[in-house]
C-alpha cells in the first residue's frame, strides 16, 4: 500500500498501481484515453495529464502523464491545477479539430469514449477552420445488393 496525496486529501492506495488506476479506483475522474487496464501505459494520448509536486511545500510543481507515474508512497498530485485543467482542454480540442462531431448519428453515439472524455474535460466549443466534408448519396443499384 502507498499513501498518496491528491489536491490535498490522503488516500490509501495499491502501490502497484500507476497514479491513474490509483485514482479511477477512488472514484476521482482523470480524462484518459490511450490507456487500457489489460494493455497497459502508452502515455501517448497527453489526457492524463495532472501536476506533481515534491512534498506539500512544493508550490510549483511540474505536468506529468498520470498513467505512466507510479502511485509512489509520499506522492502529491493535483488533478484540478489549472495548468493541468488547461493542459487536458488543449489536448482534447486538438483531439477534435478533424473529428466530425456527428454524435446523434454515429453508431458509437453515447457509448463512445473519445464522447465520454471530451464531456469530461468540459469541452464544448470546437475552433474548425475548414469546411465540413459532406458525402453525396450514392445510388449502388441493385447489382451490388445481389453479390
Amino acid at each position: 500500500m502507498a499513501t498518496i496525496h491528491v489536491d490535498g486529501k490522503e488516500y490509501e492506495v495499491n502501490g502497484a498501481d500507476n497514479l491513474l488506476q490509483a485514482c479511477l479506483s477512488l472514484g476521482l475522474d482523470i480524462p484518459y484515453f490511450c490507456w487500457h487496464p489489460a494493455l497497459g501505459s502508452v502515455g501517448a494520448c497527453r489526457q492524463c495529464a495532472v501536476k506533481q509536486y515534491q512534498n506539500a511545500e512544493d508550490t510549483r510543481g511540474r505536468l506529468v502523464m498520470s498513467c505512466m507515474t507510479p502511485a509512489t508512497d509520499g506522492t502529491f498530485i493535483s488533478i484540478d491545477d489549472e495548468e493541468a485543467k488547461q493542459f487536458r482542454e488543449s489536448v482534447v480540442e486538438w483531439l477534435m479539430t478533424n473529428h466530425p462531431h456527428d454524435c446523434p448519428v454515429c453508431e458509437e453515439g453515447g457509448n463512445c469514449h473519445l464522447q465520454d472524455m471530451t464531456v469530461m474535460t468540459g469541452h464544448s466549443f470546437r475552433r474548425y477552420r475548414f469546411t465540413k466534408r459532406t458525402h453525396r448519396n450514392q445510388d449502388l443499384g441493385r447489382s451490388s445488393l445481389m453479390r
